[in-house]
């Protein structure tokens, strides 16, 4: 037992030290020269510390979005009871030489409060990416609505789109787009004309 332990250790630490290398831009060769071993064995342990954390940040990205969600449940929740707070009636109590008055004070609420509230919301669904998911279910709404046809004429009259695919997709000079908007190909990448 304390024999499996002590290689284990052993290869925690080789596999930092293979980590710290390469962070610092060595080639696996060089940090198999380095440390004495097989460019095989830095292959293998790169792909498990770069495993590792790969779940390390999803498992860290996870809790600290938890902890935030906790803290925004945390302050509407304080917000909605100074709400319901404001809203009850002021009481006031005057003591004049063996005289006790009473005064009660309706009161509508703090809106300050609600709007604590509104803000936690808001960040809420940014911090689950609520809006981003309702946008894109949008977009393929609308995309399932829209044939390929009319996207495709749609976006051949947007000027933005047709700059991108002169300058990026293309080359202009020598590939003529054809009245379409397209490109003017033949076989193998030729000018079909």
């Amino acid at each position: 037992m304390p024999h499996r332990r002590n290689r284990n250790v052993s290869i925690a630490k080789r596999r930092q030290r293979v980590a710290d290398l390469y962070i610092q831009g060595w080639t696996q060769m060089a940090i198999a020269a380095e440390l004495g071993i097989a460019q095989a064995t830095v292959s293998m342990d790169l792909k498990r510390v770069q495993q590792a954390w790969r779940e390390s940040s999803i498992r860290d990205f996870d809790l600290a979005r938890e902890v935030e969600l906790q803290k925004l449940i945390r302050i509407e929740r304080e917000a909605w009871a100074a709400w319901e707070r404001s809203q009850k009636p002021a009481q006031e109590a005057r003591v004049k030489e063996g005289n006790a008055t009473k005064t009660v004070k309706t009161r509508s609420g703090d809106a300050r409060f609600l709007e604590i509230v509104l803000r936690c919301i808001v960040g809420r669904r940014e911090l689950l990416a609520l809006d981003l998911m309702e946008n894109a279910a949008h977009g393929m709404a609308r995309l399932n609505t829209m044939d390929v046809r009319t996207m495709r004429e749609e976006l051949l009259h947007q000027d933005e789109f047709l700059d991108y695919c002169r300058t990026n997709a293309i080359d202009v000079e020598s590939h003529p787009i054809n009245e379409d908007g397209l490109p003017k190909f033949g076989l193998n990448g030729q000018d079909s004309e």
